[in-house]
């Protein structure tokens, strides 16, 4: 089966390139977005959760049961678990490199040869 194109990248790779891009934006936006909310409200994250949970803003029960449900049926999808597999398999190497950095220090400070 062939995958399906746009501008000549298929279509999986602008997604996931478009996934990281926004969840950069987010990382640099959401403490302006936390500081001017803060100022506006002269209140800390206390307070914030606070008004939250006391106007009811918070969603109803049904939509964290219908965010269950939708979580599920994407876990369920081939190339999802292929994608979380890859992630799993590719930070085992990494994690391997942090010990055996530990491992070389110990070594030469022990003087070991």
């Amino acid at each position: 089966m062939r995958s399906k194109k746009i501008f000549g990248l298929s279509i999986s790779l602008v997604l996931i390139n478009l996934a990281s891009i926004l969840e950069r934006a987010d990382e640099n936006l959401l403490p302006a977005v936390y500081k001017e909310v803060s100022a506006a409200f002269d209140a800390g994250p206390t307070d914030l959760g606070l008004h939250l949970v006391s106007n009811g803003i918070l969603p109803p029960h049904s939509i964290w049961k219908d965010s269950w449900i939708a979580a599920r049926s994407v876990m369920k999808v081939r190339t999802f678990q292929i994608i979380v597999l890859q992630g799993i398999v590719g930070s085992l190497p990494w994690a391997a490199v942090v010990f055996f950095t530990m491992w070389f220090r110990q070594q030469q400070l022990s003087g070991a040869e």
